[in-house]
């Protein structure tokens, strides 16, 4: 009995061993298919809109990306320093026009050279005055904006007095079948 069972446990054992090595290698071959570009597209994203918060929340745009990694800032850190740089550990480029209220943030890509097709192109963040020519941006469907704070901004609470209006009528019986809408009865 004691056999058998050591026999069975061997059996287990390979086959969830073989199995494992299946799935691994599964994973190998079919695993994330996340490029460098893809991560530093999504990264330059984000890292945009931590500059859109910075400038709604302090008032004015960083002077530097590494700004938004200093500790001593009122609301704490935007960004991190392994943020700032892209995939292929070039720092991301920052320019900012605090007069008009515009940034420029971008990576030249894997070749690091302006211009470039798939894995060397540009990655621009939507909105910002990176330094490209007309026809890129024409082509890339998105014009240069100005940062609007709104989004960042909570809805003002209504007052008291409108809280408890509203509470009041939520707390209204509904009218019964027969009764108009003041609520009185009418007669048949």
């Amino acid at each position: 009995m004691n056999v058998r069972l050591r026999k069975r446990v061997v059996g287990a054992a390979v086959a969830v061993g073989s199995l494992a090595s299946i799935v691994w290698l599964l994973h190998l071959v079919l695993g994330p298919h996340c490029t460098p570009h893809a991560r530093v597209r999504a990264q330059v994203a984000i890292l945009g809109e931590k500059i859109r918060a910075f400038r709604c929340d302090v008032g004015f745009l960083p002077g530097a990306l590494s700004t938004l990694a200093a500790g001593d800032l009122p609301y704490g850190r935007y960004a991190n320093e392994y943020d700032l740089t892209d995939s292929w550990g070039r720092a991301l480029y920052y320019a900012s026009d605090d007069r008009q209220g515009r940034f420029a943030l971008f990576s030249l890509g894997r070749d690091g050279l302006p211009g470039g097709r798939d894995e060397d192109a540009d990655i621009v963040f939507e909105g910002s005055l990176a330094p490209l020519d007309r026809e890129i941006w024409r082509n890339r469907g998105s014009p240069v904006q100005a940062i609007d704070c709104s989004a960042y901004r909570t809805p003002p609470q209504p007052s008291l007095m409108l809280r408890q209006a509203a509470a009041a009528e939520a707390a209204k019986p509904a009218p019964r079948r027969g009764d108009d809408a003041s609520g009185c009865r009418r007669d048949r």
